[in-house]
């Protein structure tokens, strides 16, 4: 998953919005967001939550960033 997010940023499209379209990607950030949020669709998340998601998926970035 963590190369979803390159090619998001690589394709200038803004996955950390809620409400941008994520073109060709938007599938597989569905399914993402939807695995770590019970079946929630991305569309139907609080602000909160969905700001939650992009910190943990931050996170996780950064963690393996570092690992390199």
């Amino acid at each position: 998953m963590p190369y979803i997010f390159q090619e998001a940023n690589y394709d200038g499209l803004s996955w950390t919005d809620q409400q941008d379209d994520l073109g060709h990607l938007s599938v597989y950030f569905d399914l993402d967001f939807m695995v770590q949020n019970q079946r929630k669709e991305r569309g139907e998340a609080t602000s909160q939550e969905y700001e939650y998601y992009v910190n943990q998926s931050l996170k996780f970035i950064d963690m393996k960033k570092d690992e390199r």
